[in-house]
């Protein structure tokens, strides 16, 4: 997960999750050297792209003050800074990693309703029946709660809509 997306977790969380890691069984793998073409070198340099995620980690800054899961829309809004991490800061989607605007516009998902987008990013069946790319993690998403993923959708009809071109 680029670093960028954890340093918003508040302590509390980050402590979980090590102490998770450290529950886990270890991996033995090897794991071939890392091998950049040409094409990434270019989008590296146009700073497009970073090759080192932590370049973009903000190292002063405190983590943030535990989200209450009562206060349904900032708890939302804390657990949709992932969804970020492909559909970008305005959740209207980035062509070049192929992920779609998540904005309330109509030409997104703004007529779909908290089913059909819980549906959506739990078991990855768009309202029309169309499967999503198997890049989207929906089956991590349906280890959310029901309360979790009702966090996200209130806090994503706070956010400015956004039309699709």
């Amino acid at each position: 997960m680029p670093s960028e997306f954890n340093q918003g977790l508040h302590v509390g969380d980050m402590e979980n999750l090590i102490a998770y890691l450290r529950s886990a069984p270890p991996v033995d793998s090897n794991h071939p050297a890392p091998s950049y073409g040409p094409m990434l070198r270019v989008v590296h340099a146009a700073n497009l792209f970073p090759l080192v995620a932590a370049e973009n980690v903000a190292m002063n800054q405190p983590p943030p003050a535990v989200v209450s899961a009562e206060d349904t829309l900032a708890y939302g809004g804390y657990l949709a800074v992932y969804c970020s991490a492909c559909h970008m800061a305005d959740f209207a989607g980035n062509e070049m990693f192929g992920s779609p605007n998540i904005t309330l516009h109509e030409t997104a998902v703004g007529a779909w309703t908290e089913d059909e987008f819980v549906r959506a990013v739990t078991q990855g069946i768009r309202p029309d029946g169309i499967t999503l790319s198997s890049d989207m993690p929906y089956e991590t998403f349906g280890l959310y709660t029901e309360e979790e993923l009702h966090a996200i959708w209130t806090y994503l009809q706070t956010v400015e809509p956004v039309a699709v071109e």
